[in-house]
Order: structure tokens, then C-alpha cells, then sequence
């Protein structure tokens, strides 16, 4: 069949929920993937939206996973991808301050904005 929105759209939830046991929050992801395959028939012909501001108004598609797709689908490198282990692991080397001022909690946001305002956009 392939691995299309539209061959997706065939499988019932529960189905897609089962097999995506493994995975933490599978029967949210489930969901999602179902609705965002609905929304890229609909919006974008079954292909992968181009933008960020597309991206991540697909259901579930955070900042980290729509920077991600932009790099390897479209090779646009317009972020970098920080998850709360990048995140982490940066504050850990002294690449990131622990706070940021004005900010009661520092966010993997906060840290991609952080990385990027010094790293150059080839390392992204």
C-alpha cells in the first residue's frame, strides 16, 4: 500500500492506537496522526506543508518536530530542533544560562533561541 495520508486514513483508530502501544501517549498519537493524514489531504494534497506556521498547525506538531521536518523534508535549517534533553544537556556544557531573565522556567523554545543567536545556521 505505502505509507500515505490517504492508505492511513483506512485504518481505524483503535488499529493505529495498537500499534503504536510501545510508544508513550499512543492513543493521542493515534488521534493525531489520523486528523493531521485528514488535514494534508485536504489542505495540501497529501504532501508535507512547507512552513513553519503550516507545520505546527498540524495536530500535535510542536516547534522541535516542524523545525525537524522543514530541515530533513524540505532542507530549509530555519531552527534548530531542542527537545527537554537538548535542552538539558546545553544548560549541562554552559550553552545556555539556567534562567532566563524575565522567566520563571526556561523552555526547550527558550533554549533553541538561546543556541540559535550564537551557532551558526550551517551547524543547525
Amino acid at each position: 500500500h505505502g505509507l500515505t495520508p490517504q492508505n492511513l486514513l483506512r485504518t481505524e483508530e483503535s488499529d493505529l492506537a495498537q500499534l503504536l502501544t510501545p510508544v508513550g501517549f499512543h492513543q493521542n498519537k493515534a488521534r493525531f496522526i489520523l486528523k493531521t493524514c485528514q488535514m494534508l489531504v485536504d489542505q495540501y494534497a497529501g504532501d508535507i506543508p512547507e512552513t513553519l506556521e503550516a507545520l505546527v498547525s498540524l495536530p500535535g506538531v510542536g516547534p522541535k518536530m516542524a523545525y525537524l521536518v522543514l530541515n530533513v523534508a524540505w532542507e530549509k535549517a530555519e531552527g534548530i530542533c531542542v527537545d527537554v534533553h537538548v535542552d538539558r544537556i546545553s544548560v549541562r556544557l554552559g550553552w545556555v544560562p539556567e534562567t532566563i531573565p524575565g522567566k520563571k522556567n526556561r523552555t526547550p523554545e527558550d533554549t533553541r533561541k538561546v543556541l540559535e543567536s550564537w551557532l551558526p545556521t550551517s551547524e543547525w
